[in-house]
């Protein structure tokens, strides 16, 4: 059976997969108020653990 439903669009930051099967987005953080940022997640993580790990 296929969804009538659009797809959208696609993501800017695609979910990736590592070696260990973890998904993971690679993202650069926006500033979101004036002492904090943020990083947009897809919505099917919401309710998950997750991990941010600073790169650089």
């Amino acid at each position: 059976m296929t969804s009538d439903k659009p797809m959208g669009r696609p993501r800017k930051n695609p979910v990736l997969t590592d070696d260990q099967g973890n998904k993971y987005i690679e993202s650069v953080v926006k500033t979101q108020g004036k002492t904090s940022g943020g990083v947009y997640l897809p919505a099917s993580w919401v309710g998950h653990r997750v991990r941010v790990t600073l790169l650089d």
